[in-house]
């Protein structure tokens, strides 16, 4: 199947009208729930004009109907409009629908999605490689560097450590993640200071005293895409980054709510 997605680069300065339309060669299914009492229908017929019926009536709107959808962008509309039901050329009752739909991302009724965790194995201590090093979506750089460098603050069979330069170090992914956790060892200056970022804003941050220990670090943010690690004056590493991964593509829910004048 193909995919194509379609992103909203640019919105009209004046105001959208949302239609509602049905195909005119096929009857449109509607349902009438007279709730406090049953309405009482004379109906005749005779032999010139016999009586011909074709109603399909099992829908209710008693309550907001949801439909789920993909955009890419939020997007809000006003709605107020009246639907007529005429039977055997009488009004019979109008369906008014007034108010704003709104655009809401819908509930994850999939299973949780389990924790990802990335270590260095293939790293040895000493080793260098230009920046950034990436591996499986995941970049590593120094704010300030082009090399990435590997050290050996905790022996095996801790995997090597990625150093935490004096100025930073900066590691980024691919796609947004929620609630990213650092494992951390720091043999120097005990403030690390940890950003947190989504679309180069900073979203979060926190000070953490890490001192000639070992440390796992859990970030409370639904949706990063990249963290800067400082402090440790070049005797600090990262272990360990592991996260739990995002939908790619934002579901929302469209709600309209269709009354039934008494």
């Amino acid at each position: 199947m193909e995919e194509r997605k379609v992103h909203i680069v640019e919105w009209p300065k004046e105001r959208a009208y949302v239609e509602h339309f049905y195909n005119a060669e096929k009857p449109c299914p509607v349902s009438i729930i007279f709730e406090d009492k049953p309405v009482q229908v004379q109906v005749t017929a005779s032999e010139k004009e016999p009586l011909n019926v074709n109603m399909n009536m099992h829908v209710r709107a008693r309550d907001p109907i949801p439909v789920c959808i993909k955009i890419c962008e939020p997007i809000c509309a006003t709605s107020d409009y009246s639907i007529g039901i005429n039977l055997f050329g009488q009004p019979l009752a109008e369906i008014g629908v007034k108010g704003v739909t709104r655009l809401a991302p819908c509930a994850d009724e999939q299973s949780p999605t389990e924790r990802l965790c990335q270590t260095h194995d293939e790293c040895k201590a000493g080793q260098t490689a230009p920046a950034p090093y990436i591996k499986d979506n995941i970049s590593y750089a120094p704010v300030n560097g082009n090399t990435v460098q590997w050290v050996s603050l905790l022996p095996p069979p801790v995997p090597a450590q990625v150093l935490i330069p004096y100025d930073g170090l900066r590691v980024s992914f691919a796609s947004a993640v929620k609630q990213p956790e650092l494992d951390l060892v720091n043999y120097s200056d005990p403030v690390i200071h940890i950003g947190v970022y989504h679309a180069n804003t900073l979203i979060h941050s926190t000070t953490e005293v890490v001192e000639n220990t070992r440390r796992r670090i859990i970030l409370p943010v639904e949706q990063a895409d990249m963290i800067i690690i400082k402090g440790g004056r070049n005797e600090a590493g990262l272990i360990e980054v592991c996260f739990i991964p995002l939908q790619r593509d934002p579901v929302f829910t469209h709600r309209v709510s269709i009354i039934t004048p008494k």
